[in-house]
């Protein structure tokens, strides 16, 4: 009697707190790739031109890369257009994109990330 009561007391006690079957593990879903890596061929190759031109805005080739391509709208209503974008869009912070830099970097975007997509 003693022996029954002490399996049904620690059969309770092991439901209540969860020991009586393992729970699976929590899957968790890898994140998306960061860094350089996760560029497209197009964009490595808008950034590495782009870091040839102005230095400063290759230190984050993700954001200069997605600045690339949303450049692409702009160039294709033509140079007037596109190039005083082109100096608003990557000057900030502590540089300032020049107009000679802005024909330079449109060149580079229509070359690369404009022509792939």
């Amino acid at each position: 009697m003693v022996f029954i009561r002490f399996v049904l007391i620690l059969g309770s006690l092991l439901v209540l707190t969860g020991c009586a079957a393992p729970s699976p593990a929590p899957t968790i879903s890898p994140s998306p790739a960061a860094g350089p890596d996760a560029l497209t061929p197009a964009e490595v190759a808008f950034v590495e031109q782009v870091a040839t031109i102005a230095p400063p805005l290759a230190e984050n080739p993700e954001r200069l890369a997605r600045r690339g391509a949303n450049s692409c709208d702009s160039i294709a209503r033509g140079p007037e257009v596109a190039i005083p974008q082109a100096v608003e869009r990557f000057s900030g912070g502590s540089y300032t994109v020049t107009t000679e830099e802005a024909e330079a970097i449109v060149d580079a975007a229509e070359q690369t990330v404009c022509a792939a997509s």
